[in-house]
């Protein structure tokens, strides 16, 4: 396989291993909550807007910064605040924090992808699982530091 450094960036490379990694499900949690949550976010179709294991930025042009977030990016915190915000989110498409928001509503609204509502698809059990596959996953190295590294 020739080398790629002459014609991908530093950056262009990470972001392939990081692909790479993620799309083959490395790491996966050997924890049972966590491991439920990674199978429930992907029976609920999460992974279809928020990448491969809830580690990529789809693109989402009109939102605040143009893609929808990724659980292991540097926005999570700032968008969700607690796990009671969480399940704001997850329950209802926003969090209250956000919909009483006059800026954060603008942007919400223009966006073209927009959080489902679950609270109806949720079965006992589903926030815990998925807030602890989140947790875990935030806990992880990050893959793009992972190749930076190695």
């Amino acid at each position: 396989m020739p080398a790629f450094e002459d014609r991908l960036t530093a950056r262009e490379i990470n972001d392939l291993v990081a692909f790479v990694l993620a799309s083959a499900s490395e790491p996966a949690p050997e924890d049972s909550m966590p491991a439920a949550g990674l199978d429930r976010a992907r029976e609920l179709g999460c992974f279809g807007c928020h990448g491969t294991g809830g580690r990529f930025a789809r693109p989402n042009p009109g939102s605040f910064k143009g893609y929808v977030p990724p659980w292991d990016g540097p926005d999570f915190p700032d968008l969700v605040a607690s796990r009671s915000e969480f399940n704001e989110w997850v329950e209802s498409g926003v969090s209250r924090r956000f919909d009483t928001n006059p800026v954060a509503r603008f942007f919400l609204r223009r966006a073209p992808l927009h959080m489902p509502h679950y609270k109806k698809h949720l079965e006992p059990g589903d926030l815990d699982a998925l807030w602890a596959y989140v947790t875990w996953l935030r806990a992880q190295p990050s893959a793009t530091a992972t190749a930076t590294r190695g």
